[in-house]
């Protein structure tokens, strides 16, 4: 599929339902130049599942030059399919109960070129138990792959009812980021103001990396990392003002390797309790290589 408009930019799909575009079952598809806009369902705090802009099940898709934007449901979905996104990849002001930008299950995702997620969002659905409300920009789950090179941007997404700004990934999921990879005034309510990570993940950045102004209400204003997690630094990364109640940086709980290599700096960050950078509990097991510099971060531990 090939969309252009007159004036060479992207033609624009516009959802009049709950649901955009599905396709089940294919062998080999691609689509260039599209944009998927503005599907929409109303509210409901017992009726959140399939609303979607774009759903794939596929062997292997490629999505080229797309965007999604202003969808109140989830802009691209993703199960059992093996997918990458190159060129100028957007997801822009997309917001549902879990996964605003993609929820992807049992997938491969690569991601070359430029990616920008900027302001999207998930609502909280239910009471506070766990993370209600996961990911709001990714939710990956299930055994799946996340590879991310080039320019990569997450910017303003947030976890209004939850985990995981940016992105929330769980069961035996692994992201690795190389390039240039940039996490900017993503929030969560819970964990994770901008990754949260669950369940035998991995998670690893080489390139530049850098982490800014990102925010939990609870812990780990950058990364929060729970239950056999793999979690690896290398090239250059920076935490810079990020700030939550305990691991103002990184926080990491039950049975996580941590393993700084390359240059990372952090830098006023700021904990309301412990860990003005760093917090680590239960079984954590912690390396550093390289350059390692802490710099003005602070941790009150008072009330």
């Amino acid at each position: 599929m090939h969309g252009e408009s007159y004036s060479r930019n992207r033609a624009t799909v516009v959802c009049s339902g709950s649901v955009g575009l599905s396709f089940t079952s294919m062998v080999d598809f691609k689509i260039d130049s599209l944009a998927f806009a503005s599907c929409s369902r109303k509210l409901s705090r017992t009726h959140h599942v399939g609303n979607y802009a774009l759903l794939l099940h596929s062997t292997h898709a490629e999505l080229v030059n797309c965007s999604f934007h202003d969808n109140l449901g989830t802009a691209l979905v993703v199960n059992n399919t093996n997918i990458t996104l190159s060129g100028n990849s957007q997801f822009i002001h997309n917001y549902w109960y879990e996964g605003g930008g993609i929820v992807a299950v049992s997938s491969n995702l690569t991601f070359t070129g430029n990616t920008t997620f900027r302001d999207n969002s998930v609502l909280r659905h239910g009471p506070y138990i766990c993370c209600r409300g996961p990911g709001g920009a990714i939710s990956a789950f299930h055994n799946t792959v996340l590879s991310f090179s080039g320019n990569n941007s997450f910017i303003n997404n947030s976890a209004d009812g939850g985990c995981g700004g940016a992105i929330y990934a769980s069961s035996n999921t692994v992201l690795s980021f190389s390039g240039n990879n940039s996490f900017i005034n993503n929030s969560a309510y819970r964990h994770g103001g901008a990754i949260f990570t669950l369940d035998n993940t991995v998670l690893s950045f080489s390139g530049n990396n850098s982490f800014i102004n990102n925010s939990a209400h609870w812990d780990g204003g950058a990364i929060f990392t729970w239950d056999n997690t793999e979690l690896s630094f290398n090239g250059s990364n920076s935490f810079i003002n990020n700030s939550a109640d305990s691991g103002a940086a990184i926080h990491t709980y039950d049975y996580t390797v941590l393993s700084f290599r390359g240059i990372s700096n952090f830098i006023n960050n700021s904990a309301h309790w412990d860990g003005g950078a760093i917090y680590t509990y239960n079984s954590a097991v912690l390396s550093f290589n390289g350059t390692n510099n802490f710099i003005n971060n602070s941790a009150n531990n008072v009330a």
